[in-house]
């Protein structure tokens, strides 16, 4: 049986538990402790249930587990050519949107859009740190990144809900301004696309200048109740 996070021909054994798996979120979602995907050796095909080493296609039957199958993530998907999957050597890991459209800061540790370039500002570690309003780690997040202008990152829902409904125009780390340029990443961990979760980013930057104008006139609508039922809902 398949699930609503990739399309793959495989199941997972996870090396942490034992258990088998359609997929690594299935098991993060089910369990209390994360699953390592670097530590996989096992998968189990899906039409013959043979159970065998990570590899593209299946040894007996010859069906095919993944279109896209990265040795080292051990990741499985049928949609990696459209999601543009890659794996980053330095990040250690798959991402999405196209190796050609992205290139990897080693003092941030991470990947940004190659528009970005010429105007990247260095923050030291910036991926490994948490996004500042959820707490949550970015490097492995489900959830795209917005590059502020200052450098510092945080998830893109979260700079949206805290410009909305917060009306903060700065940086909730070093207070810079947010009317300067800013932009949705758009690469992030492979898993968020893999899992089902459409991309519709691409490497265009969005400045955040008409986003914020544009969410600040619809905030002026929105009734309170709202607010706080919009909120809670996340």
């Amino acid at each position: 049986m398949s699930c609503g996070h990739y399309e793959r021909g495989c199941h997972l054994l996870a090396n942490c538990c034992g258990e088998w798996f359609p997929c690594r979120v299935c098991h993060d979602e089910d369990k209390e402790h994360k699953m390592d995907r670097h530590a996989v050796t096992r998968v189990r095909c899906r039409k013959c249930r043979c159970e065998q080493q990570p590899q593209q296609t299946c040894e007996k039957c010859k069906h095919v587990l993944g279109q896209y199958f990265c040795r080292v993530c051990n990741l499985f998907d049928h949609q990696g050519l459209e999601k543009g999957i890659f794996h980053c050597d330095q990040c250690g890991i798959c991402r999405v949107g196209g190796r050609a459209n992205y290139f990897h800061c080693d003092r941030c540790v991470g990947c940004f859009p190659i528009s970005t370039q010429s105007s990247h500002k260095c923050v030291s570690e910036a991926m490994l740190k948490e996004c500042c309003i959820c707490l949550e780690d970015m490097f492995n997040s489900r959830e795209s990144p917005s590059i502020l202008g200052c450098g510092h990152l945080l998830h893109t829902a979260c700079f949206k809900r805290m410009a909305r409904f917060a009306h903060k125009f700065e940086c909730p780390l070093c207070r810079s301004s947010l009317l300067s340029d800013a932009s949705d990443n758009g690469n992030h961990d492979s898993d968020h696309d893999a899992d089902g979760v459409e991309s519709t980013d691409s490497d265009d930057d969005e400045i955040v200048h008409d986003d914020l104008e544009s969410i600040q006139s619809d905030s002026d609508t929105v009734d309170s109740n709202d607010i706080v039922a919009d909120v809670s809902r996340d």
